[in-house]
């Protein structure tokens, strides 16, 4: 099934791009992937709705903090790169410590990339994240209504 919205994902992108680079909260209702994460959906309670909307904010909480951390890896990658070559140390061991630290820090970006959600993921998620706050607002409409 993730395989089917992913690529219903990239289409739906695509044909925004063409049109307008910014999805629109309308035409994300009218997708198929609303529609079909809405069907699945929408026998569930209201507790177990919330549920899974506290786990796609915790998700989205921690895509967040990756973020965060890899800011800190750069900005001491940045640093300690000036305060090598300041330090006026022998050229082989400033080379040496340069291409450590740079390995380092190219595999530290290797993993913020492979752990980071991707573009079409992050749109699944959105979408996933739409569906439930609908589902919740009907449904607390209808508790409440009662």
């Amino acid at each position: 099934m993730y395989n089917q919205y992913l690529y219903k994902v990239q289409k739906f992108v695509e044909s925004q791009n063409e049109k307008e680079p910014v999805v629109k909260g309308k035409e994300l209702e009218n997708t198929e992937i609303f529609r079909d994460m809405y069907d699945n959906l929408k026998n569930e309670d209201l507790e177990q709705l919330t549920k899974l909307m506290d786990q796609v904010v915790s998700s989205i909480v921690i895509v967040c903090k990756i973020g965060r951390r890899y800011i800190f890896v750069l900005l001491y990658f940045i640093l300690m790169s000036f305060l090598l070559i300041e330090l006026n140390l022998d050229e082989r061991i400033t080379v040496i410590s340069l291409l450590l630290i740079g390995g380092c820090f190219l595999y530290k970006t290797y993993e913020f990339v492979i752990n980071k959600f991707c573009f079409l993921d992050a749109h699944l998620i959105m979408i996933y994240k739409c569906v439930l706050d609908k589902l919740i607002s009907v449904k607390s409409k209808n508790a409440n209504s009662w």
